[in-house]
């Protein structure tokens, strides 16, 4: 499975909008059934979508605190010809 993933890694950094990085999660299966491997895909996976959708920033912007709004996503820059 890892030998997969490690390929697909390979084929989507050729993408210019893609930023690919394999996180082992140690003493996992594939179907992450261990104790705590869930939970720590699950941390990975809310990084990944702090970090690239701005998904989970605290920004509230309403007096309440009742509107969120999102940063603005992060874009690589286009390769130098």
């Amino acid at each position: 499975m890892l030998n997969l993933n490690r390929q697909a890694a390979e084929l989507l950094t050729s993408l210019p909008l893609t930023d690919v990085k394999i996180e082992i999660v140690s003493h996992a299966g594939h179907l992450f059934e261990e104790p705590g491997a869930l939970e720590r895909v699950a941390e990975l996976a809310a990084e990944w979508f702090r970090t690239y959708l701005g998904a989970g920033v605290e920004r509230w912007t309403g007096p309440d605190g009742g509107h969120w709004k999102p940063p603005e996503p992060r874009r690589r820059p286009p390769p130098i010809a």
